[in-house]
This record gives structure tokens, C-alpha cells and sequence, in this order.
């Protein structure tokens, strides 16, 4: 049984943590030996038990009245309505169970089986229901924002508590606290290491053992290393090797022993766990203000024995069934009313007390040893467990002692303020409205089954009711009847008379306006429970109002629910991290996967947790929005960035905030744009962080380079990888302190992806220009007589230059006096070849 609910810790030397007991973990050291370890005086082990005694005896009466409301309201939610009170008891009862059980249900017509009309379940629910619609949000700070390691244990707590709440199953706990809110006006959270493989998981551990190895006489090679035996004789020479053996290659046989693995083994994780209790198993000062304030505080659980000897083992013959405390004179009442609410309305007796026994825990602070005005014991408590202290015990049998303090354990969260510990109740005042509208109920019913179709009576001296006898009163048919005797003279008129029961027609009415009136006591509106609108608002906006308006005083039990999980956080923070500096807690995470992408795990470990912290209560606007209120907002949001409103548009545009919206408005599966690319880089992130370099050697070089452990691709969305990075930068700046490598790396992937978007971009313009002239019609090829002339006249005209050379060096008198023919004719020939040139250019 792994998951009992059991949880005494043991008080451990040194780093070790104080886990609870449990069959996983059981008792070890008897109590004799851990008093002896603690130096308890006997005299003072007595005292702390009669500490306890005194306390719980003081408000025991005052509790002792508050019980049978408590049971009542249990009763009813549970659908227990036809109810009985016990004088001898001090308690309403379930009396169709006790009928039943007792035989008297014979088939008289005791009309004690009534329809129950279960209002207090129906408000119940609609209650739980608007109540645990989100998890109470909570934000961790660091202690001081300058230490930097306050900061990072800042950031991976939010993670832990994510991964403690998972673990614990936060939403149905949620329901649990509120459904205990609705009945009992407030609950108790214990917070607390467990082992408990069941729950938390299993690691494999290596077994490791002794084993024997024996070795004959044998001949040893100093070459090679390999042993031939002796049995044959002195080898010349090693079979393996060859080289040649002497007589210190001998080696006399030996025996030796070796330690090696022999297998695995399960051992349970350790882990935070919390439960949530009830005022019938949390007993504490009524009158204390707050929880801290109460003195002592008990723990009451009605356990199985089997699952008690498995846990302190030691102690096996002491735990017996049906044990019960000694410390409150309420105990057997108590035992009774917690099985009586939870046990099926027929099965529930005295006799339960008979197999199950009570386990108790019991909290003292500092303040209570001083209670006995002993000083030595006192003095001592407070010199040995100076922020208190707490005892188990099974019976009246104490089975641990240990130093604990009540407000690093326990939380609680009351609907009202100020009114003590166990304040008033939803159903305090939807209960009474139940039993009216039930009497209510059961007169209409009365009136219906009996009155409705009237009462027919007839003279028997006068008409023969055998006649009639089976059958039926179908209109049409003649029925004939024989009278008897005088009567035959009477009219039949006067021999049957049909009697008519008046009701007053407001008794229809009454049960519709104390359903109304409980409705507006309680404070849970009918559009809550999907029971229609309020009546004179005919609009859709004017209801909401209404709603609203109804709703705000839930918002104030929201708000101390949210105070309660804050305290529980912090405790559960602080508990973890004596678990993982102790070494009792390896490495946590969560496994994420993001719009298909491979999975990746969030890590929480020591090296993360060394800081301090603090948890505190979200400043929401009040009670989370229904799913229909989601997304009704977020439709708006998308409309009004389709109409370009630019602050809708920037949070449109961020990728993370398109996921979260498609997940509220489109089905399941659709892919949203760019939402891969983001999960891609988140786990290249979390790697980079993570992973070290690689080494490689340049094969250009010879050298040793260090390489990223991932790399981008080509592939990639750069875009959409860039604003990923620079939002996770912007989040996570102290990483560039806390993790410098991670931060080192994480920039060089960026510079990568730079220059490959460079390559990709570059590459991709040379393509889209080659798919350019590919796509260009094909240009003519040239007139070959086009090109013959041009040659022609590129030949004379090179001639003509050189020519030309030859006649500018020319004296006049050669020329007589003038070449202005021969330059004419020369340059025309030029000009004839240039221009042929240009036009063969321009095509």
C-alpha cells in the first residue's frame, strides 16, 4: 500500500531529509532508540502527550457541537436527506440506513423512503464547478533581485512548482479544496517528502557483490600476455607468441575475489507531495484567527493496520485493530462521524472502529510548552526544538518524535476572515432551504398520490363490490352493479360519494420562491449551474452584468484560495531543495512537445534551486474566465487585428500568442503557420544550452576545434528563427552569468544562421536570375554577309590607319605641297568602319 496516506518524517542527522514514513519507507529505528539518539527524558515523552491531552480537551465541547453540522451537511450533499437525530450521539443520522439495517423495514406504510430533491448538491457542484475552472495562479520572486543565484532559483521554481503540481494532480485537487470550502467553510493542505515508488516513480539502482575466481598452475607470458596451464607440463616456448618461457613465467594457483555488478534493484523516487484534509480529520484551536496562532494542531486518520505495521515495522505488536486515541475524549465520536460520511448509507456502524486504527499527528509550537508550567521541560523543548515540534502516535502508543514547524507543513484556506478556524459554510445556509423544500415536497407529493383523483366511498350493505371487482372504469361501457337488501329503493347517489381534498394553490409556488431565496442567501446565481436567467434583464450584456455582479463574492473566497497556494508553493519549494541538497532527489523535468515537435525536457536541479525565494498570489482581476468567456475574447482580439489595429496586430504577431489562440479557437491538429519553425529552435535553444562543445580536428589544419553540438540547417525559417532567439535572449539575460558557455554557444549558433541565411539568400537570387533568362524568347543569330562586310571593312580600314601613319610623316614637297585627298578618303573609310562597329554593339 505505497499511497497510504500516512506521513510521519523521521528526524535525520546531518543533510539528511526528513521523508515521511510509508511501507516504501518504513521505520527503521524503534522509538526507544530514536529517544535514546534525541536524549529524551522518558518523563518528558509523557509530557508532550499530556500537553497534547490538555489542549484538545480544552476546546473538545465547543468542537463536539460543530460536528453534527458538519455530518449533516456531508449527508445531504451525499444524497443521505431522510435524516434522524441522536441525542445519545450528538448527531443527525442517516434513518432510512438505520431502518434498513435494523429490519424494520417489514413493508408497513411508513411512508419513511421520501423523494429527496438534492438542492445541496446542485448548488454544491455549480459552486466547485465556477470555482475550479484554473488553477489559483501564483508568481515567484527572488528574496533580493542583486543575488544572482535568488535570480535563477527564482526562474526554475515557477518550473518546479509546474512539475510538484503535475505530480500532486493540481485540477482535481482544486475540486477537492473547494467541494471542502463549500461544505466545512475551510481546508487544510499538508506539504510534505514522500517515498513512494507507486506515486513518484522508480529509479534502478546497481547491486553489486563479492564473487570468487580461482586460477590453476600456469605458465605466464611477459610477451603477449596469454597463460598456458601446467597441467602439460613446462612449454619451451609460448603457443601464442613463440618467444621462449623460463622458470619465472611459473605462477602456483590462486583464489581472489572480485566486486562486480549482480544486478538491479527498484527504488522509489522521493518526492513533495500534498494532501488536502477536512475539519473531521484537522482538529485545532476554533478560536485561533490563523493557523499559526493555534498552539497545538492533530491530524486524525482512521488507517489500516496492515498498512501501520508496514510502516513501523519496530512496532508491529503494538499496533492492534481498532486502536483509538487517547488525547481527546471525542475520539470514538469522531471515529464514528469520519466513517459515517464516507461509508455507503447502509454499510456505516459502530463496528468500523473494530478493524481500522487511528493514527494521529500532532503538531506543538513553541509556545504550548509552557502549557503544563513545568520549567525544566519547557526550557528543554525549547532549547531541542526551537520552532516546535511534532509527535505520532498510533493508539496510545507515541511511534515518532521529531523537530517540525506547523506553518512549513500546513496551510489552510478559510471562505471567511476572521471568524476562527472553522468558519460558517455555503451549505450552513443551503442545507435548511433543502429540508423545507423537501417537506415542501413531500405535501404536494402526499397530495398528488393520495388527493389528487379524489377518495371513493360506497355502502356495503346496499352494493355489491364483487361486481366491480378488476375492472376497469373506461368511459362508454355500462357497468352494472347489483344492490342489496332496503337499498335497492336509494338512489345509487346515496349509496357512493367521492370526497375532493382542497390544497391551497400558493403551496405550488412556495417551493420556486425557497429555491429563489436560497439562491440569493447562498450567492450561487442560477446562470452558474446553466439554470436559466434572471428574470426583468432581457438582453445578452445585461445578463452578463448580472452574472458578474453575482459572482463578485465568490471572488473573494478566489482570493483566499490564491493565499493558500501561494504558502503551499513556498513550502513545497523549500522542501524540494532540502531533498535535492541532501541528494534524495536526482534531476527533475517536465517533458514538453510543441506542434509536433521532438519532445524536450525543462530541467530543475540543484545547481538551479541554491537560491531563496518567494512565492506570492497572482494579482489577477479575479475569477478565471470560462472557456466560453476565452474565447469570445480572443475572436475580438483577432478581429480587431484584422481591422489593423496596431496594438492587436504586435500581439497577433508574436508566434507563441498564434499558438495559444489556435488552441482556443481552431480544432484540434491545426497546424499553425511558422509554429514548427519555433518549436525547431526552442529545442536547438535547449540544447545549446545544455550540451557541451564538441571536439573535432580540422582536417585542413590537423588542429582541435570546438563545435556546436546542433547547427542550423538550410532549411530553416530565418526569419521566424531570429525573432525566437532574440525573445528567449530577452527573457533569459541572466543565463549570460549564470550559464556563460550556454550563453557563448547560443550566440554563436546566431552568427551561423546569419551567414547560412546570407548563403541561402545569395544562392536564391542567382537562381531566380537563372530562371529569369531562361524564361527570356531566344535572340537572332548573325547575317553571315553582315559579317563578311564588317570584316572587310575592318581589314581596309586598318590599312587605311596605317596608311594614313605613313603619310603623316610625308614632307610636303613629295605631295607637292598637299595630302588632303588621301586624308579624306582614309577618314571616311574610319568613320565607315566605327559606325558599323556601333551598330553591331547596340543589337
Amino acid at each position: 500500500m505505497a499511497t497510504s496516506p500516512m506521513s510521519p518524517m523521521v528526524s535525520n542527522a546531518g543533510d539528511s531529509p526528513d521523508i515521511s514514513y510509508s511501507p516504501d519507507n518504513p521505520q527503521q529505528k524503534p522509538i526507544e532508540q530514536q529517544q535514546q539518539e534525541l536524549q529524551i527524558p522518558d518523563e518528558f515523552k509523557k509530557l508532550m502527550v499530556d500537553t497534547i491531552t490538555l489542549y484538545r480537551g480544552q476546546w473538545a465541547p465547543e468542537r463536539l457541537m460543530r460536528i453534527p453540522l458538519w455530518t449533516k451537511n456531508a449527508l445531504m450533499y451525499r444524497g443521505q436527506q431522510v435524516l434522524g437525530w441522536d441525542p445519545g450521539q450528538n448527531t443527525y443520522f442517516d434513518a432510512l440506513a438505520w431502518w434498513k439495517k435494523e429490519g424494520k423495514a417489514d413493508g408497513a406504510d411508513t411512508y419513511l423512503e421520501k423523494y429527496i430533491n438534492n438542492i445541496t448538491q446542485m448548488l454544491g457542484d455549480s459552486f466547485i464547478g465556477t470555482m475550479s475552472r484554473g488553477i489559483p495562479p501564483t508568481i515567484v520572486q527572488p528574496e533580493n533581485a542583486e543575488i544572482l543565484a535568488d535570480v535563477t532559483t527564482a526562474k526554475a521554481a515557477q518550473e518546479a512548482i509546474s512539475i510538484i503540481e503535475r505530480m500532486n494532480r493540481i485540477h482535481q485537487m482544486v475540486r477537492v479544496e473547494n467541494s471542502l470550502l463549500y461544505l466545512y467553510g475551510v481546508y487544510f493542505k499538508y506539504t510534505r517528502a514522500v517515498l513512494d515508488g507507486e506515486w513518484a516513480g522508480w529509479d534502478d539502482e546497481d547491486i553489486f557483490g563479492t564473487i570468487q575466481t580461482s586460477k590453476p598452475d600456469r605458465w605466464h607470458c611477459f610477451a603477449c600476455g596469454s597463460d598456458t596451464p601446467a597441467a602439460n607440463g613446462k612449454p619451451a616456448k609460448c603457443p601464442q607468441c613463440g618467444r621462449a618461457m623460463g622458470d619465472e613465467a611459473f605462477y602456483p594457483s590462486e583464489t581472489s575475489q572480485q566486486i562486480v555488478q549482480t544486478g538491479t534493484k527498484k527504488v522509489p523516487k522521493a518526492m513533495v507531495r500534498w494532501d488536502v484534509y477536512g475539519p473531521l480529520e484537522f482538529d485545532s484551536d476554533p478560536n485561533a484567527k490563523r493557523l499559526e496562532h493555534s498552539p497545538i494542531c492533530s491530524l486524525d486518520l482512521d488507517v489500516d493496520v496492515g498498512a501501520l505495521r508496514a510502516t513501523f515495522p519496530t512496532m508491529a505488536e503494538d499496533i492492534v485493530e481498532g486502536a483509538q486515541l487517547d488525547t481527546t475524549p471525542n475520539a470514538s465520536y469522531e471515529k464514528l462521524r469520519r466513517a459515517e460520511i464516507t461509508a455507503q448509507a447502509a454499510n456505516f456502524s459502530a463496528e468500523s472502529q473494530n478493524y481500522n486504527a487511528t493514527y494521529s499527528r500532532n503538531w506543538m509550537q513553541p509556545t504550548s510548552y509552557w502549557k503544563l508550567g513545568n520549567r525544566e521541560f519547557a526550557e528543554w523543548m525549547g532549547e531541542n526544538f526551537p520552532r516546535g515540534c511534532k509527535v505520532s502516535i498510533i493508539g496510545d502508543k507515541v511511534v515518532d518524535v521529531r523537530a517540525a514547524s506547523l506553518s512549513k507543513e500546513w496551510s489552510d484556506c478559510k471562505l471567511r476572515e476572521n471568524m476562527g478556524q472553522f468558519p460558517p459554510s455555503i451549505a450552513d445556509n443551503v442545507v435548511p432551504f433543502n429540508e423545507r423544500f423537501n417537506d415542501t415536497m413531500d405535501l404536494i407529493d402526499d397530495w398528488i398520490e393520495r388527493c389528487a383523483a379524489g377518495m371513493t366511498i360506497y355502502d356495503k350493505s346496499k352494493i355489491d363490490s364483487r361486481e366491480m371487482a378488476g375492472r376497469s372504469m373506461a368511459p362508454g361501457v355500462l357497468n352494472g352493479i347489483t344492490t342489496k337488501g332496503m337499498g335497492q329503493q336509494q338512489p345509487l347517489a346515496e349509496s357512493i360519494y367521492q370526497f375532493k381534498f382542497d390544497l391551497a394553490q400558493q403551496i405550488f409556488t412556495y417551493p420556486s420562491l425557497l429555491l429563489n431565496f436560497c439562491e440569493l442567501i447562498s450567492g450561487v446565481v442560477p446562470q452558474s449551474f446553466g439554470g436559466g436567467s434572471q428574470e426583468n434583464i432581457e438582453t445578452k450584456g445585461g445578463q452578463e452584468q448580472a452574472l458578474d455582479t453575482a459572482l463578485t463574492k465568490f471572488n473573494i473566497y478566489w482570493e483566499n484560495e490564491k493565499e493558500e497556494h501561494a504558502v503551499a508553493s513556498q513550502n513545497a519549494i523549500e522542501c524540494l531543495q532540502g531533498l535535492l541538497k541532501a541528494g534524495a532527489c536526482g534531476e527533475l523535468w517536465e517533458v514538453i512537445q510543441s506542434n509536433g515537435a521532438e519532445f524536450r525536457n525543462n530541467y530543475v536541479n540543484l545547481d538551479k534551486m541554491r537560491g531563496r525565494i518567494k512565492v506570492y498570489p497572482d494579482t489577477d482581476e479575479g475569477l478565471p474566465q470560462s472557456p466560453a468567456q476565452i474565447r469570445e475574447a480572443v475572436t475580438k482580439l483577432v478581429e480587431e487585428a484584422g481591422k489593423n489595429n496596431p496594438i492587436a496586430m504586435e500581439v497577433m504577431d508574436v508566434i507563441a500568442n498564434q499558438e495559444a489562440f489556435m488552441s482556443i479557437l481552431a480544432p484540434p491538429g491545426t497546424v499553425v503557420p511558422k509554429a514548427a519553425q519555433r518549436a525547431k529552435t526552442q529545442q536547438d535553444i535547449n540544447t545549446l544550452m545544455e550540451k557541451p562543445w564538441i571536439m573535432s580536428i580540422d582536417p585542413a589544419s590537423g588542429q582541435k576545434i570546438m563545435g556546436l553540438p546542433v547547427k542550423p540547417q538550410k532549411f530553416e525559417d530565418f526569419p521566424t528563427l531570429r525573432d525566437t532567439m532574440r525573445l528567449y535572449q530577452q527573457e533569459n539575460f541572466d543565463y549570460q552569468k549564470t550559464n556563460p558557455a550556454g550563453w557563448q554557444r547560443l550566440e554563436q549558433f546566431t552568427d551561423l544562421a546569419e551567414q547560412m541565411e546570407e548563403q541561402v539568400a545569395t544562392v536564391e537570387a542567382q537562381r531566380q536570375m537563372r530562371v529569369k533568362m531562361a524564361g527570356m524568347p531566344p535572340q537572332p543569330g548573325p547575317d553571315p554577309t553582315v559579317q563578311a562586310a564588317q570584316q572587310l571593312l575592318f581589314k581596309d580600314a586598318a590599312d587605311e590607319v596605317t596608311n594614313l601613319q605613313q603619310m603623316s610623316h610625308l614632307p610636303p614637297a613629295m605631295t607637292k605641297g598637299t595630302i588632303s585627298g588621301q586624308v579624306s578618303a582614309a577618314q571616311g573609310i574610319v568613320k565607315s568602319a566605327l559606325d558599323l562597329a556601333k551598330l553591331t554593339t547596340k543589337k
